[in-house]
């Protein structure tokens, strides 16, 4: 769930699959306000990276980029940077962590 003072609340889902054809992780996230974004995901040792792609909706983009990085076995600290006219500039910062099992 996102959750933004004065917004609605918004609920999101990712997608992840192999594509064969080009060797790569690939990932479909569509969120419940009507927005998606797909990508890659790769590899650096224990982060997650998660290359820049394009967010869309309501007929408007944005390009977004991310890093997941691993800080124990069920917690990730996530980075999440979006670009604007002056180049990357950080969007949000958050700890994400499995509960129950």
């Amino acid at each position: 769930m996102v959750r933004s003072p004065g917004a609605p609340q918004r609920r999101g889902e990712s997608i992840y699959l192999w594509d064969a054809a080009t060797q790569q992780l690939q990932y479909l996230y569509i969120e419940s306000g009507g927005g998606f974004s797909r990508g890659t995901v790769a590899a650096e040792g224990t982060t997650l990276v998660f290359p820049a792609s394009t967010y869309s909706e309501g007929g408007k983009t944005h390009s977004i980029r991310s890093r997941w990085a691993r800080v124990g076995g069920d917690v990730y600290d996530v980075s999440t940077e979006f670009q604007g006219k002056d180049g990357w500039a950080p969007g949000f910062a958050l700890r994400m962590q499995r509960i129950g099992r």
